[in-house]
C-alpha cells in the first residue's frame, strides 16, 4: 500500500516538475523575445484585447462554441492519458499547460505593468478553480498504474468541466470588468 502512495507522489512531483519547466522556458522565451523587440507584446495583447471584448458579449452561439472546446480539450487530454503512451503523454500535455500560462503571464506583465500579474489571476481564476484540477486528475490518472472506479471518476471530471463551463461563462467576465 505504502508502494502505490509511493508511486502517486512521484508521479505528482513529476507532473509539478513539468508544469513549473513549461512556465519558466516561457516566460524565458517570451522575456527575450519581448525584450529585444524580436516580438511585438503590444500587438499581441491589443488582439487579445479584442478577443475579450468580444467574449463579453456571448451569444447563444459563442457558449455552445466554448462549451464544445473546453469537451473536446478534455477529451483529448482523456485520450492521450488513456493511450499507449500515457506517461509521456502526461508530461508533455503538463508542460505545454506550463508554457501556455507562462505566454499569458509573461503577455499580460509586459503590457500592463504590475497590474497584468493581477489581470492573469483575475482572468483564469474562477474557471480555473475547477479546470486545473479536472486536468490534473486526468494527467495523474495517466501516469498511474492503478485502475480507477471509472464511473465514480467519470462523475468527478463531468462536475468540475460543467463547473469551469459556468464559471467562464458567467462569473470570470464580471472580473476581468473589474480591470
Amino acid at each position: 500500500n505504502d508502494g502505490v502512495f509511493m508511486r502517486l507522489e512521484r508521479s505528482i512531483t513529476a507532473l509539478a516538475a513539468a508544469v513549473l519547466a513549461g512556465w519558466l522556458l516561457a516566460v524565458l522565451l517570451c522575456n527575450g523575445l519581448f525584450y529585444r523587440n524580436i516580438v511585438n507584446y503590444e500587438i499581441l495583447y491589443h488582439g487579445m484585447a479584442e478577443c475579450w471584448a468580444q467574449a463579453a458579449v456571448r451569444s447563444r452561439t459563442r457558449k455552445i462554441c466554448l462549451l464544445a472546446v473546453r469537451v473536446l480539450q478534455v477529451a483529448a487530454v482523456a485520450c492521450i492519458t488513456c493511450s499507449r503512451l500515457r506517461r509521456t503523454g502526461s508530461l508533455f500535455l503538463g508542460t505545454a499547460i506550463g508554457f501556455c500560462g507562462g505566454v499569458f503571464f509573461s503577455l499580460l506583465v509586459w503590457s500592463r505593468g504590475m497590474a497584468g500579474g493581477f489581470l492573469f489571476l483575475a482572468a483564469g481564476f474562477p474557471q480555473n478553480l475547477a479546470y486545473l484540477p479536472c486536468l490534473f486528475l486526468l494527467l495523474v490518472s495517466g501516469r498511474s498504474d492503478r485502475t480507477v472506479q471509472k464511473d465514480r471518476f467519470f462523475c468527478i471530471i463531468l462536475f468540475l468541466l460543467a463547473g469551469g463551463i459556468w464559471m467562464e461563462l458567467y462569473v470570470s467576465p464580471l472580473i476581468v470588468k473589474l480591470f
